[in-house]
């Protein structure tokens, strides 16, 4: 997931500082010889710091916790330490007021807003926690869960010449509609242009709208410049696909699953029933490289190869996690893995492998045995950490250790030339599909 820039820093070195406010008693003869533009000067700067104190303080105080005392806030918020954290936090209150009232710098609160909410997630030692403040990556974020993005239904990327060229335009998608091609450099949307010093925020500005919305683009095509208007439409990001093999007459299919995100299982239904009408007697699914989702989608799928009230996964060492229907898909199944089979995946893996003693071949997986849970701000960002732990169906801890193939199979170099661990698994299901 992309990562933004920090907001600037404070502006520092300013030239005058800010003098404390002292009470003003109107009565006393000495207001008279007070000039009006000072009254009001000093008006200003009260109105300007009760404003900041009761429109930041419910939220700066448990922030500048964080940046206080760093590590403590992180055990603080535990449960267990729920209660001890009310005198900090009394004391945060403190700390606060002061910093607001007699801070010699006018304070930027969206910055000090940012830093301390970077200094609460660090002090929580929590390897898996992540603040989102650009928004690339809250878009990044929602596209891997939801499995789907609103847009134009096209790939784009930047030139030789620093333009922005589109170079794959998917099927059925409001670009093909509005007849957007392959080739085609966008220049401007909706009279604002573009470049590589803007891309990401093309991108942006596309994702962030809504379904049905219309945008103006002016394209050039050769030596053509032409204007379309597009409705963007929902897009689904393709998370599961399918291929079949035929080896010794035998008709393997393999199945591909990139994420486990909310619209996988349907996705992987559909291309299960289509196998299943090319005659598969045998399955090897591939979760390489799959590292993104949700336990409960990845569940969902496994629980199609499980018997009804078989333990999928273990919550926290002691709730079980079990399927709700009865098993759909009923024939031998082996599972690529390696180093790049992640969190969900794994559990995927480590279920079948368990229930069913289906293979795992390749390498050990990378091992994350972590949940986490996402906190939307008000800002509209996000702050994820750690909630919970889980393990196999088995109760075998995964975080740390990652899950041992049962056939090991390393690849000569990153390409995997010939890909030697698929081709193991086929030769694998082969073999079982020929024994009675």
């Amino acid at each position: 997931m992309a990562k933004a820039n920090d907001e600037k820093e404070i502006q520092k070195n300013k030239s005058t500082k800010r003098k404390p406010i002292k009470k003003v008693d109107k009565n006393d003869d000495k207001v008279k010889n007070i000039k009006k533009e000072e009254i009001k000067q000093v008006e200003i700067k009260e109105n300007k710091n009760n404003k900041m104190k009761y429109t930041l303080k419910d939220i700066l105080i448990i922030l500048v916790l964080a940046i206080v005392f760093g590590f403590l806030l992180g055990s603080a918020i535990t449960k267990h330490c729920a209660k001890k954290s009310v005198k900090e936090l009394k004391e945060v209150d403190k700390i606060y007021n002061d910093i607001v009232e007699n801070h010699y710098e006018e304070l930027d609160d969206k910055n000090i807003n940012s830093s301390i909410i970077d200094g609460m997630v660090e002090g929580l030692n929590d390897k898996y926690a992540y603040y989102y403040k650009d928004k690339d990556g809250i878009l990044n974020y929602n596209e891997a869960i939801n499995g789907y993005f609103i847009g134009l239904g096209v790939q784009i990327k930047v030139n030789d010449e620093g333009k922005i060229v589109v170079i794959d335009v998917y099927d059925d998608s409001p670009a093909k509609k509005a007849g957007i091609l392959q080739n085609d450099i966008i220049i401007k949307m909706n009279d604002d242009e573009y470049d590589i010093n803007n891309f990401n925020d093309l991108i942006y500005n596309i994702k962030s709208s809504k379904v049905g919305d219309k945008v103006k683009i002016e394209l050039k095509r050769n030596d053509e410049t032409k204007e379309v208007e597009v409705a963007l439409e929902k897009v689904d990001i393709e998370s599961v696909t399918y291929d079949t093999r035929e080896l010794n007459g035998k008709n393997i299919g393999i199945i591909t699953i990139n994420n486990f995100a909310n619209n996988s299982y349907d996705q992987f239904m559909k291309s299960y029933k289509e196998l299943t009408s090319e005659k598969v007697s045998g399955l090897v699914i591939d979760v390489r490289n799959n590292t993104e989702g949700t336990l409960e989608n990845a569940a969902k799928i496994a629980s199609l190869f499980l018997a009804k009230d078989s333990v999928i996964y273990m919550k926290n060492g002691k709730e079980k996690i079990k399927s709700e229907d009865e098993r759909v898909v009923d024939i031998p199944t082996v599972i690529v893995v390696d180093e790049t089979t992640v969190s969900t995946a794994e559990m995927f893996a480590s279920s079948l492998n368990e229930n069913l003693n289906a293979p795992l071949v390749g390498e050990r997986t990378y091992g994350k045995g972590l949940m986490q849970k996402l906190i939307k701000l008000a800002n509209g960002r996000f702050v994820q950490h750690t909630t919970e732990e889980w393990r196999t169906s088995k109760n075998v801890i995964v975080e740390g250790f990652g899950i041992t193939p049962t056939i090991e199979v390393k690849c000569a170099d990153e390409t995997c030339e010939n890909d030697v661990q698929l081709e193991k698994a086929i030769e694998i299901i082969t073999s079982q599909m020929g024994q009675v």
